[in-house]
């Protein structure tokens, strides 16, 4: 693969075996010596001091109905929420805002507290070392590379139930399939999550890595290089850029790696730590139970559940959401959990089969060097059973 006069001076200690990274839209966050510095911050804090539950029951019954005793009483329980990153990037964010107004999580006794992120491997750290309860809109891939390393965390739902990383081009020299790369400059950082996966996917189509050339673009600057035409396209998910190219002046063509052979899925969940899991099952129930609710009420009418999410996303952030974005970003969200949804199941139910797939595929592109058994990643006892 070429690289362009941009990418020599990257620094060249960032490659596939000393850095992981995951990334979507203009994130990219550190996972290597996630064990480190989940043992230098467990030192220094102590977990989040929550609510007591009454009668909590054991993991082993875990996929028993929450209890709504302490809605009913009008009691909720404070849950801090550590998001994977922030609002005005994620917009999508706004249905958990959304849940919160139609009160399906206060029907559960749980009064969730969201917290902006700064990517997936910082929300780990957060969510073991007990400074949050819960992690959302977590990626699968950073938890497994953090497990592998010895992070106590596990995911107890999935969120995002299909990958959404894409290539985007523009549609006056579009870029619709894997063979159209050729020849093509395109714009990611390497060493990232991203970058891994697209070698897996030029693997899986059989198109020469030396026919590219790699320009390597800061990720708050992948919409403007595209727009001037300084690269091609760029590896990044569609929810988070779409809206900016159109607002610049660019009509974008959009490629899934999932059309073409690679589907890194569920791409996110909910995390929580060993910890949490064993002292609190209830909280970890009621909240996964109201946002099947949410996802549930929202996929009944997405079209009228984006606009309301939206609303509720501006009241509880107006300084970080903006309507017309929240909306269509989630729409695509909606879809996502459509194309992903199993019948008979719920939406937050992850598949072995998909999980062992994930850990396959790290392995072999990502620098997943200790798999681990497909139970200490993750686990579907807390999913609401329909």
């Amino acid at each position: 693969m070429k690289l362009s006069p941009r990418l020599a001076s990257a620094d060249p200690a960032r490659g596939v075996a000393g850095r992981f990274r995951h990334m979507r839209s203009a994130r990219l966050v550190p996972a290597v010596g996630l064990l480190a510095a989940f043992l230098v911050a467990a030192c220094a804090s102590t977990s989040a001091t929550l609510a007591p539950v009454s009668s909590a029951p054991s993991q082993g019954s875990a996929s028993s109905a929450p209890s709504t005793s302490a809605a009913s009483s009008g009691a909720l329980t404070p849950v801090k929420v550590q998001l994977g990153f922030k609002y005005p990037v994620v917009q999508w964010y706004s249905i958990y805002h959304l849940g919160k107004d139609k009160g399906f999580f206060a029907k559960y006794g749980v009064d969730p507290q969201f917290i902006e992120g700064t990517g997936s491997a910082n929300s780990i750290q957060v969510v073991a070392n007990g400074q949050a309860d819960l992690g959302a809109a977590i990626s699968t891939s950073v938890v497994m590379q953090g497990v592998g390393q010895g992070a106590p965390v596990k995911m107890v739902a999935q969120e995002t139930p299909v990958s959404t990383i894409a290539v985007l081009s523009r549609s006056d020299a579009p870029i619709k399939t894997p063979a159209d790369l050729a020849g093509k400059k395109i714009g990611y950082a390497p060493g990232t999550y991203s970058a891994q996966l697209f070698q897996a996917l030029l693997a899986a189509n059989n198109v020469d890595p030396n026919s590219i050339t790699v320009v390597n673009v800061p990720g708050g600057a992948y919409a403007t290089s595209l727009a001037q035409k300084q690269v091609d396209g760029y590896i990044s998910a569609p929810d988070t850029n779409v809206d900016t190219l159109k607002s610049i002046g660019v009509t974008p063509v959009v490629m899934n790696f999932r059309d073409f052979g690679v589907d890194p899925k569920p791409q996110e969940g909910i995390v929580a730590s060993d910890q949490f899991i064993q002292a609190h099952p209830d909280l970890v129930k009621g909240f996964l139970a109201g946002l099947n609710d949410t996802i549930e009420y929202a996929m009944s009418d997405p079209a009228k559940a984006a606009k309301e999410a939206a609303s509720s996303g501006v009241a509880a952030k107006p300084e970080s959401i903006k309507a017309d974005i929240a909306e269509s970003q989630m729409l695509y969200h909606l879809d996502y959990l459509k194309s992903g949804a199993q019948a008979g199941q719920s939406p937050l139910k992850m598949s072995d089969a998909d999980m062992q797939a994930l850990e396959t595929l790290l392995t072999k592109y990502a620098g997943l060097a200790s798999p681990q058994p497909l139970t200490s990643y993750y686990t579907n006892d807390f999913v609401p059973q329909q």
